[in-house]
């Protein structure tokens, strides 16, 4: 077995751009040859049998690791890859996730819709599962590492988008090693570009199309926040529909996951008969859209088309494949916004396709700076950044009122797993408050004046000093650079009586007007869950306000992993 170390992620971003780029290659190879339906001849990805062979293709493929695997539980994608950080005693085969590359390689050549980055990190993964360890698995950070590198490579590879690729782990809430993740990325980006460089076939471009981009008008700042608004407003749409749709064909097959495919294969089928052009590679698609290639009726047609696809993909058959369909039926409104309500703003279309492209990963997906990560990994334009994460921020918070989750969230969801800050509710509800409160605190009096707290200061672990009165009763958090600030402009010239002799701690307390919530020692962890991102500590106090502890997300990190190392051995006791 291979040990962690700098040869896995290099290994997994060679191995997921190869996989990401070959569907490229091969459908730039077809457009060359004439094959792309421009001269009146068929694209070969578009043709209805393609899907009807893929269909028996996943069929065989499917079947991949079935004896081995743990759950008969349908797949679905991302949240598959999610589900696998938290479920340490899951004995899932490396060869279903072969199986699942082989059928998201064959969804993405033939069926169109489907990302290629989905085969990219599912490839990825079932790498990273064949080289750990059998003890690795036990240990969530690694894992949770394992999904950021294949997700990272997968991304990377078939976007051609390093930096995008890096953060949207960190904005799903995978976490894992960065490090690993970036040079996991970093391998694939730049395989990806030697591949489609010496393949002499043409290539993916839309970087020109913002040519002389440098700053938006006023009218562009606002076509912007209204496009934010409209992806948003779809996203939670689009979140409500694809969760029937999935809910539906469930229900309708339960664990018959073949007669599922059969049936989404079907209907795949009689999409693309209907409109085979809208069924480009999402890639072609925002081609297409950035260049303005097509009118407004074609790229209304195909946005349909791919709405509707996509809902099968993700409804019966399951990929990681989604983040490219996403970005491409977003552009394709951003595009429709423009020419639309904005009556064609000039020079805008491009920006309203990037914009809208990054309000759908904003509200669909949940990472609104990695959609605009990408907007600027493809176009290598600066100016767009800001207005594509502004978008994606606006639809982000559009969805918020109606207590919609990103999509991966919302599968998960239904799975009977909640995460909060990337870790399980389910977890934190089993480890009480008081399990992880640190006690080796300093606390001052409320008397105690600011001479006694630099003193103390000095002595404390911690860069924060909790207030108590007599009781013993909480009173309010002091901070390191609020105790400092006071002591450094203290009277020299009376040392023997300057303010900080005057000045005592409730004063301090009430002046910084720092308002710190409080946890009981009998609550669970998950009742902590938002309180870390306002307060660099939480106070721990009993049923009569006395101070207990004092509770950092550190220390939280620290009782959550161990509570899952406890399940997770107890699980794999019972089995023997």
């Amino acid at each position: 077995m291979i040990r962690m170390s700098l040869l896995n992620p290099i290994f997994t971003g060679l191995i997921a751009a190869v996989i990401a780029v070959l569907p490229r290659m091969v459908q730039l190879y077809a457009m060359g040859r004439g094959w792309d339906g421009s001269s009146g001849s068929q694209a070969f990805w578009a043709e209805p049998w393609g899907i009807i062979v893929v269909t028996a293709a996943v069929l065989a493929m499917r079947r991949l690791g079935e004896s081995e695997g743990a759950s008969n539980r349908s797949y679905d994608g991302v949240a598959d890859l999610v589900m696998h950080v938290h479920s340490p005693g899951e004995r899932i085969s490396p060869w279903k996730w072969v199986g699942r590359t082989g059928s998201s390689f064959l969804l993405s050549l033939f069926g169109g819709v489907d990302g290629s980055e989905g085969a990219a990190a599912e490839g990825a993964q079932a790498f990273t599962i064949f080289t750990r360890s059998r003890t690795s698995r036990w240990f969530e950070f690694r894992r949770r590492t394992d999904v950021a590198m294949a997700l990272a490579a997968g991304v990377a590879g078939s976007f051609g988008a390093p930096f995008a690729a890096v953060i949207l782990p960190l904005e799903l809430g995978i976490g894992g090693s960065s490090l690993m993740a970036g040079i996991a990325a970093l391998t694939a980006f730049l395989l990806n570009k030697y591949l489609l460089g010496i393949s002499a076939i043409g290539s993916f471009d839309v970087s020109g199309s913002l040519h002389g981009l440098q700053v938006l008008s006023w009218e562009g700042w606002l076509g912007v926040a209204l496009i934010g608004v409209m992806g948003g407003a779809l996203s939670v749409v689009l979140l409500y529909f694809f969760r029937a749709a999935r809910m539906a064909m469930k229900s309708a097959f339960g664990k018959q996951n073949a007669a599922m495919l059969v049936v989404g294969g079907l209907l795949l089928t009689a999409i693309y008969w209907a409109f085979p052009l809208g069924h480009l590679p999402p890639w072609m698609l925002l081609e297409k859209v950035m260049w303005s290639h097509w009118g407004v009726r074609e790229i209304g047609l195909a946005l349909l088309s791919q709405l509707l696809a996509l809902t099968l993909v993700v409804a019966a058959w399951g990929s990681v494949g989604i983040f490219w369909p996403v970005f491409a039926i977003g552009s394709a409104v951003g595009f429709l916004a423009n020419q639309g309500i904005l009556h064609s703003l000039s020079g805008f279309a491009p920006v309203a396709a990037l914009a809208g492209a990054s309000a759908f990963f904003g509200g669909f997906i949940g990472a609104p700076f990695a959609g605009a990560l990408l907007a600027y990994d493809l176009t290598q334009n600066l100016a767009v950044l800001l207005p594509c994460w502004m978008a994606g921020l606006i639809a982000s918070a559009i969805r918020t009122p109606f207590h919609k989750a990103s999509w991966t969230q919302e599968v998960l969801k239904d799975w009977g797993l909640t995460l909060s800050d990337g870790r399980s509710e389910q977890v934190l509800r089993a480890i009480q408050v008081q399990e992880a409160m640190v006690k080796d605190y300093e606390a001052i009096h409320e008397n105690e004046t600011v001479s006694e707290i630099h003193a103390k200061l000095l002595k404390s672990k911690y860069a924060v000093i909790p207030v108590v009165n007599r009781e013993g009763k909480f009173k309010g958090l002091l901070t390191a650079d609020l105790i400092l600030d006071h002591w450094d402009h203290k009277d020299e010239t009376t040392a023997q009586q300057p303010l900080s002799r005057l000045l005592e701690a409730k004063d301090l307390v009430y002046r910084s007007q720092f308002k710190s919530p409080m946890v009981r020692t009998e609550d669970r962890l998950d009742a902590t869950s938002g309180m870390f991102d306002q307060f660099p500590c939480v106070p721990v106090v009993d049923a009569q306000g006395a101070l207990q502890g004092l509770l950092f997300s550190a220390d939280i990190r620290v009782a959550y992993d161990r509570e899952v190392a406890r399940s997770s051995m107890i699980q794999e006791i019972g089995r023997r």
